[in-house]
């Protein structure tokens, strides 16, 4: 197994999914952790001027569903190969829900409080539904794709878990979805993750 080393901000934010997959597939990583103060001296350190960067055996791999996808990969949270569809639909549901936070922290980060006010409700009250409709009419067995757990089920789990601490009803038609949501929370290395959760100095 490589050595990994995850580099981030000291809070959830982007990184979290990423240590939910490694921990899900009980994948051992170190990690690199800095309050906003660093990041200007930090940004000019990363491939891309962004963040979150795995290191693996020292070299950096970027962007958050590629790192996610491999986090996968080396713990063994993959479809079988014969199921080349559904895990392509899995990659579908990770890249909406990518495109989903994005729209999130547009919102969480809007200083125009007018604005915020209508990005707010046109998130949760017409794109929300919108797209975990979709997911919800994906789903037919324990997980997004069938009852075996893959890195997407850990990816879109982790962040309807954080929707659902913001919008506390936001799942409540999607039956399914909350249900996946509470299959992947049960999983037995992320279980013991969630059962002594790190604690992070800023609140993203």
């Amino acid at each position: 197994m490589p050595a990994l080393k995850l580099i981030y901000f000291d809070g959830k934010g982007r990184a979290e999914p990423i240590r939910w997959i490694l921990a899900a597939g009980k994948v051992k990583f170190d990690e690199e952790k800095f309050g906003f103060d660093k990041w200007p001296a930090k940004k000019g350190e990363t491939p891309y001027g962004s963040v979150p960067v795995l290191e693996v055996d020292g070299k950096p791999l970027c962007q958050t569903v590629a790192i996610a996808r491999y986090a996968g990969t080396i713990g063994g949270l993959v479809c079988k190969p014969e199921f080349q569809l559904q895990n392509a639909i899995g990659d579908e549901m990770v890249d909406t829900m990518a495109e989903f936070v994005s729209k999130f922290f547009d919102t969480v980060f809007e200083k125009d409080a007018e604005k915020k006010a209508v990005d707010e409700k046109n998130l949760w009250e017409t794109y929300a539904p919108k797209v975990l409709g979709v997911f919800e009419s994906h789903i037919s067995g324990k997980f997004l794709l069938c009852d075996k757990p893959c890195w997407q089920d850990v990816f879109v789990g982790h962040w309807l878990s954080r929707f659902a601490e913001v919008r506390p009803d936001v799942l409540k038609p999607f039956p399914k979805l909350e249900s996946v949501m509470k299959n992947v929370q049960e999983m037995e290395g992320l279980k013991e993750y969630l059962a002594s959760p790190p604690n992070y100095g800023l609140p993203l």
